[in-house]
């Protein structure tokens, strides 16, 4: 018996409509990003086995979750990275060097509306869109800083101004571990 592979969105697209469009066009669920692994555990359980997630969830095992202060969180993730890269370390280079240089201009536009005549929206912008890169290559600690930023977009210029400093520092962090992961290398 042949079997239809179901089909789930994964889309950066979170707006209302969004998922009514996805099924239009054929799909058979909807996840937006960034992922949050117990939406597509219950999404993938319900395109598979057409049936709610109540007895399934109750079969899984649960992980219980413990508040981490930022700092403790990895700069990057191996396992993670791996993911991306399938371990192979040119590919590893280029998703890197992506990644450095448009988080520069990310770190850029955080650190300019920090000031007391800064653009919100564009802290907002710039700190989601670092925060979806980095989390892609295993960056817990920046993902975390610009998951925070995000949220306090409307935040006083003091406060913005130490959660830019908190993410400039994460990213050299980042930085300086792929130059020394580098030189290990050679």
């Amino acid at each position: 018996e042949l079997r239809r592979t179901p089909i789930i969105a994964l889309t950066a697209n979170a707006m209302e409509g969004d998922r009514g469009l996805c099924l239009r066009a054929g799909m058979d669920d909807y996840v937006s990003k960034p992922v949050n692994p117990e939406k597509l555990y219950e999404v993938s359980c319900s395109a598979l086995f057409g049936t709610s997630t109540t007895n399934i969830l109750a079969q899984k095992p649960q992980v219980e979750t413990k508040s981490v202060a930022v700092e403790s969180l990895p700069v990057v993730d191996l396992e993670r990275l791996r993911l991306c890269t399938d371990g192979k370390p040119d590919m590893e280079r280029t998703i890197v060097k992506v990644f450095l240089t448009s988080g520069e201009a990310s770190v850029k536009m955080l650190t300019e509306s920090a000031e007391p005549n800064g653009n919100a929206e564009q802290w907002k912008a710039a700190a989601h869109k670092l925060k979806g890169s980095s989390a892609q290559i295993g960056a817990r600690r920046l993902s975390e800083y610009c998951r925070q930023a995000e949220n306090d977009f409307a935040a006083a210029p003091e406060s913005k101004r130490k959660a830019a400093a908190n993410i400039n520092k994460a990213f050299e962090d980042i930085r300086v571990f792929f130059q020394l992961r580098e030189r290990e290398r050679e």
